[in-house]
């Protein structure tokens, strides 16, 4: 098995394709694991190619849209980046970094590191572009390098695009006319917000308050949150997946248990929550160092977190509860 890192090769695939939908993702994987004789089973290869995509999409190297109603990716452009600290970093193929480097006369670059997989998997997946002093690129329109540059505003500020909870609830949510769950479907789940994820639900639980998923084999997935409304018991459906965790939490009156330092800027939020909560969040968090946050025991620790960003947080997201540190 060679220890070598497999990202500069899936996005090498994926900048040759452009765009395709979730199983072209995983044949670019298959493909470098079979190159790389790495012997992985279907569970592990399942958590990688989640991993992974998840990974790309959160740093925005990779944006899913709707095709006809099939859910697709696309890749981003060759790109020059602005790290928060002021570092230029080269993204796009192997192709392209090379010859942009070469045209800049950079002959050892340093690597700015997004992403680390732990070293408890058995591949190596780092997400890592080289750094160049923007200031001494060279400006030739007639050369046919062309790249989109990405100044840090595009990321620092995307807080301030998140919605409120009363906007969430008032666009993405209906009260149901009825008091109890459509059963027509094969399977309900009930979501365990203790150990963040989907249990079925046993037939005592259908009446009792939470966040519930029905999952049928010609349906797509329905999302309803059962909460007590002026000491009532009333059902919600909500419509949009990325927004529903974060919903049900509020109006179940669970706590995000978030943690934010005031002295060194830090915010720590649950480790299994992250998957959870939308994009948009999970973009504004990262953005603020453009590198995935220190892994502790049970939470992440993201660094660069404003007063103001927190303040802003915690009025939009009451379920923060946190008190400042």
């Amino acid at each position: 098995m060679k220890n070598e890192n497999i990202f500069p090769i899936l996005f090498d695939f994926l900048t040759y394709y452009k765009f395709g939908n979730y199983q072209r993702f995983r044949v670019c994987l298959n493909k470098i694991f079979d190159a790389l004789s790495y012997k992985l089973d279907i569970t592990e290869k399942r958590i990688i190619y989640n991993i992974t995509y998840r990974r790309l999409r959160e740093f925005g190297l990779l944006e899913e849209y709707e095709d006809q109603s099939a859910l697709k990716w696309r890749i981003i452009n060759n790109s020059v980046i602005k790290t928060p600290k002021g570092e230029h970093c080269v993204v796009g193929s192997s192709k392209f970094i090379r010859s942009f480097l070469k045209l800049n006369n950079v002959i050892s670059e340093e690597r700015f590191c997004m992403y680390s997989m732990s070293k408890n998997w058995k591949i190596d997946f780092r997400i890592c572009f080289p750094t160049i002093n923007f200031k001494s690129i060279k400006k030739n329109h007639q050369h046919p390098l062309e790249y989109e540059y990405i100044g840090q505003n595009k990321y620092m500020h995307l807080w301030q695009l998140l919605p409120s909870m009363s906007y969430i609830l008032k666009e993405l949510t209906v009260k149901s006319d009825s008091d109890s769950l459509p059963l027509e479907y094969q399977q309900i789940d009930k979501f365990d917000f203790i150990n963040f994820h989907w249990k079925e639900c046993s037939i005592d639980d259908l009446n009792s308050l939470g966040y519930f998923r029905l999952r049928g084999q010609y349906f797509k997935h329905r999302y309803f949150i059962r909460f007590n409304k002026n000491q009532e018991s009333t059902i919600v459906e909500t419509f949009n997946s990325d927004y529903t965790y974060l919903i049900a939490t509020y109006l179940l009156d669970i706590s995000l248990y978030w943690k934010f330092n005031h002295d060194n800027e830090s915010l720590s939020i649950p480790k299994l929550q992250f998957p959870f909560l939308p994009l948009l969040l999970r973009r504004s968090m990262l953005y603020q160092t453009m590198k995935f946050p220190d892994s502790q025991l049970d939470s992440y620790l993201f660094h660069n977190i404003s007063g103001d960003m927190y303040i802003r947080l915690s009025k939009l997201f009451p379920m923060t509860k946190s008190a400042l540190k």
